[in-house]
């Protein structure tokens, strides 16, 4: 047999014999991301601040409550000139108010309910939280493909309220039953 042709025979077996010696080292160790811890208990719990004005002694009034919610609409207790909802106008199916919408059609009813003598008796904001989110998002290093970055968020979904409660002395004349 000729040198060349032993030569031809022998290059693909030394071949085959590298390619399974690579494959049977093993390769680096893969990190796995490690589950998020579970969220303490506090994080879920209702959160509700009041401030509470002293009350007048022997005086009877009339109360209006005017709760923001969710920072999407402004509700009115008992309807005050006819309205129980202040809300913007909606654009669309799926939008939501323009920032500070909402706030304007706030402070609006408040100005004008001081305006109207109405006198700020409480102020309650609460917020309640409804779901908590939790997730891991992964990212190569540039310098090493084979050990990931894994970061971790939590995100915690909200619905908060703030309660303005207003209050307004009785004259005698609607005071008395009809």
């Amino acid at each position: 047999m000729s040198l060349s042709l032993r030569l031809s025979m022998l290059l693909p077996a030394v071949l085959v014999l590298q390619l399974a010696a690579a494959q049977s080292t093993p390769p680096h160790a893969k990190s796995q991301a490690s589950p998020l811890p579970n969220l303490p208990e506090t994080a879920l719990q209702p959160v509700l601040m009041s401030t509470v004005l002293p009350a007048a002694g022997g005086q009877r009034f009339q109360y209006q409550i005017v709760r923001l919610y969710n920072d999407r609409c402004v509700y009115l207790a008992p309807a005050w000139h006819g309205q129980t909802k202040l809300q913007p106008p909606k654009q669309g199916l799926f939008s939501n108010p323009e920032p500070g919408e909402v706030d304007a059609l706030l402070v609006g009813a408040l100005n004008e309910l001081a305006q109207e003598g109405w006198e700020l008796v409480e102020v309650q904001t609460s917020a309640q939280p409804i779901k908590a989110t939790q997730k891991v998002e992964t990212s190569l290093a540039y310098n090493d493909p084979q050990r990931p970055t894994y970061t971790g968020t939590t995100a915690i979904e909200t619905l908060t309220q703030t309660r303005y409660l207003f209050r307004k002395p009785l004259t005698p004349a609607s005071s008395t039953p009809r």
